[in-house]
């Protein structure tokens, strides 16, 4: 997940000047303590149990 981020902070031009919020949910690979986040990226996750906000969950 840490090379996914990297990834997208790279391909959308997000650093400290560029900062972006992203929204995910509590998936175990998402809030692990391993994940590096990268600079001027900012996680907000999900509540628990929130099938209105995560439409795959109604699944």
């Amino acid at each position: 997940m840490s090379l996914i981020l990297e990834a997208f902070v790279q391909a959308q031009g997000i650093n400290q000047e560029h900062p972006a919020l992203l929204v995910m949910d509590r998936a175990g690979w998402h809030t692990t303590d391993k994940l590096e986040i990268p600079p001027g990226l900012f996680l907000e996750f999900l509540p628990g149990y929130s099938p209105e906000l995560q439409p795959l969950s109604r699944l």
